[in-house]
């Protein structure tokens, strides 16, 4: 006997919920590499390649949601 499952929250709930969680993950990263330089050159090559992606995904964490 197959259970029907439960949708707690709505497609547009979760697209939501990821459009910030995605980015937030990745400002975490890219402040952490900003704050102890080696780890901006092991992992995105530079200081400037963190600060670039860092405020692409700025404006991710702030406009993308809003506008689904």
């Amino acid at each position: 006997m197959e259970q029907d499952k439960i949708i707690r929250f709505t497609l547009i709930e979760r697209l939501i919920h990821w459009g910030h969680a995605l980015p937030f993950v990745g400002l975490l990263l890219t402040g952490i590499a900003m704050h102890w330089t080696s780890f901006a050159y092991m992992v995105f090559g530079s200081m400037e390649a963190a600060k670039i992606i860092h405020k692409i995904l700025a404006l991710w964490w702030l406009l993308i949601p809003g506008l689904l």
